[in-house]
């Protein structure tokens, strides 16, 4: 399962101390559970002290979920605006990646029906293709 790779992003992003949002995991942990199984993980201190600082693994729709339970100040709605925001443009690229691999896909296997059966039969396999491709954007 993929994890949420900026924990801290959503500490600073909403203006909150880290701590505050530890907390907040801790006490939606049942809810956050539903979106899967987490963790908490101890890392070494980047801040010179030779301490540990405990972070959440949370995936995305745990994330997503910690900050539906923020109180939407001013930080925090410009912070969740600038998520969903580049959550849909993610979705967007997969979105059109998927499209790209497709339509390699539908030209290799038309060009390995041509080598196996001979032209006649792709032709007619494309004018299908291309009429369930028409009827799939209706």
């Amino acid at each position: 399962m993929s994890r949420f790779p900026g924990f801290l992003t959503i500490a600073e992003g909403t203006g909150h101390q880290h701590a505050t949002i530890i907390k907040l995991v801790r006490k939606y942990q049942d809810d956050l559970t539903e979106s899967g199984n987490f963790g908490f993980e101890m890392q070494n201190s980047t801040f010179g002290a030779e301490r540990s600082t405990e972070y959440a693994l949370l995936n995305e729709r745990q994330a997503t979920l910690l900050m539906t339970y923020m109180r939407n100040s001013d930080v925090v709605r410009q912070f969740k605006k600038r998520l969903v925001k580049a959550f849909y443009a993610m979705a967007g690229q997969i979105g059109h990646k998927r499209e790209a691999e497709a339509k390699k896909l539908k030209a290799r296997l038309l060009r390995a029906v041509r080598r196996e059966v001979g032209s006649s039969v792709p032709a007619q396999l494309e004018h299908y293709a291309k009429a369930a491709a028409a009827e799939e954007q209706r």
